[in-house]
């Protein structure tokens, strides 16, 4: 870490780009929808100083990483997904996924003469459209530390150490704004308004009600929706129920009639796990 030893120094370094292997997503549930991951520049790079002992400036290819985590996480999560250059290359997509790194840091510790301690992480941006361009889910996700260590004195092995911390940094939180985007209401609301469709094609079949889901109540008032959708996405969040139930109960609120269950629930006559239990 060479450069890293030289005090009173203005140092601009490029950190080189990795090509890391990517651990596939644990478990996993695969929209059913096709996206495209739209990077207009896979050249971008960003820039920061960053503090570590002294202050020196990074460069980073963010584009060249967020292309690359793109196309080894999203196949996991969608139907079909492909990286485009411009919008018109979305036609015929369901969602436009717009990824960009918009912060990376670092943390180093040197041990000894030439043990060195690297720690990297970046914040990326998930911008979600539908085809039109309406915004339909925005979310900043930070990646977690990510370390390695390294013996040695070449700056030029320590930058390339630093690369493979941030391209797997940046897979990482790739994986963690799809699995959000997966668990949101607006997706789900995309997923009902689109017909369901799975990965064989055709819309998916009704499923039918468990036994004690059988008793319905025609004569209950309709549950405001907003109220209905906050409840739904506290539980979701808390782990109560799952991305699916939210799915069927948010087309259940559509239909003049509604499960027992689920007027309980909204009701508050029933906590988020009882009714993810019984529902």
């Amino acid at each position: 870490m060479m450069g890293m030893l030289c005090t009173g120094c203005s140092m601009h370094f490029t950190v080189p780009d990795a090509d890391v292997a990517v651990r596939p997503p644990e478990h996993p549930e695969k929209m059913p929808l096709k996206a495209a991951i739209l990077i207009p520049d896979e050249n971008l790079t960003e820039t920061r100083t960053l503090h570590l002992g002294v202050s020196q400036t990074y460069t980073i290819p963010a584009g060249k990483m967020v292309q690359r985590a793109s196309r080894e996480v999203s196949p996991h999560y969608f139907e079909k997904a492909a990286v485009v250059r411009n919008p018109k290359e979305a036609a015929g997509f369901d969602l436009v996924l717009v990824p960009a790194i918009t912060d990376f840091g670092a943390e180093a510790r040197l041990e000894g003469l030439s043990t060195n301690h690297i720690k990297g992480r970046v914040s990326l941006r998930m911008a979600v459209s539908d085809p039109r361009g309406g915004m339909l889910w925005e979310k900043t996700l930070t990646s977690p530390w990510i370390a390695k260590v390294y013996t040695g004195l070449s700056m030029d092995a320590w930058l390339g150490h630093y690369g493979m911390i941030l391209a797997e940094a940046t897979a990482t939180a790739m994986k963690d704004a799809l699995r959000q985007l997966s668990m949101s209401l607006e997706f789900q609301d995309l997923v009902a308004a689109t017909g369901g469709r799975t990965e064989t094609g055709p819309p998916a079949a009704p499923q039918a009600p468990a036994p004690r889901e059988a008793v319905e109540s025609p004569q209950a008032p309709p549950a405001d929706s907003g109220i209905a959708r906050k409840r739904l996405k506290a539980a979701l969040e808390k782990g109560l129920i799952t991305a699916d139930q939210v799915s069927r109960a948010m087309e259940e609120l559509k239909s003049p009639r509604s499960s027992k269950t689920l007027e309980a629930f909204l009701q508050g006559q029933i906590d988020g796990k009882q009714f993810g239990e019984l529902y």
